[in-house]
């Protein structure tokens, strides 16, 4: 009992950690908030931030839970969802629990299958991040990604 209550104050202060206003415009917030909420999981975990146009979060939400080394997780279900909350982004996030910071084969698979389905839609996949409890690993400055997010389109301001 003692644990769950330590865990919900963590992920409430993690939540404190967010920027107002564009997510992206103070990055080492968000991977603080990223890493109080996924680092210590013991099981994968595949969470979507869903932005608007201004980068300022709609919701933040738990896709799937999985196994020690897989979450299954669906490019359609994922674009539902965009459409559901008329999202302009999002950013993907998954853990490794077994501590593995790079991405693997299937990981990469799976994210450009759904950056192709959610460019049918026009939603930018802002990025796709991979936490572990001591390091993170982002796909798009891994190069992984497909399309090319100027810098203006990150933080875009209206």
């Amino acid at each position: 009992m003692f644990c769950a209550v330590l865990k919900e104050l963590a992920h409430r202060y993690g939540r404190s950690l967010l920027p107002e206003g564009d997510l992206l415009q103070q990055p080492e917030l968000l991977r603080d908030y990223l890493m109080v909420h996924m680092a210590r999981e013991r099981v994968e975990q595949f969470r979507l931030l869903f932005l608007d146009v201004k980068n300022h979060l709609i919701r933040d939400e738990i896709q799937g839970r999985g196994t020690i080394n897989h979450v299954s997780v669906y490019p359609r279900e994922i674009a539902k969802r965009c459409l559901e909350l008329d999202a302009a982004g999002i950013i993907m996030v998954h853990n490794h629990p077994a501590g593995q910071p790079n991405p693997s084969r299937g990981d990469i698979i799976m994210t450009q299958n759904i950056e192709m389905a959610l460019q049918v839609i026009n939603v930018k996949l802002i990025d796709h991040f991979i936490i572990t409890k001591k390091a993170q690993t982002s796909l798009r400055q891994l190069g992984l990604l497909s399309s090319v997010l100027e810098a203006d389109q990150l933080s875009s301001s209206g």
